[in-house]
């Protein structure tokens, strides 16, 4: 579930950032939008793996969101 840094619900305005990089490669025709797509995604896994303890995606830093159990 994803919720805000401080574990309150997250905003719209914050649900809206946080998928904003998955829509980008989306809204761009062709296959330079899958190319960008495929980028973004492959940032967000790299700054998930090397951020420490939270796991927290580039899109997460940009919300002030982060990921929990529900």
């Amino acid at each position: 579930k994803a919720v805000s840094v401080d574990g309150s619900p997250l905003t719209l305005q914050a649900a809206l950032v946080r998928r904003l990089p998955f829509v980008i490669g989306s809204i761009i025709p062709t296959a330079l939008g899958g190319l960008v797509g495929f980028v973004l995604v492959l940032v967000i896994l790299i700054t998930a793996i090397q951020d420490e303890p939270d796991k927290r995606g580039l899109h997460d830093k940009w919300a002030g969101s982060k990921v929990i159990e529900a």
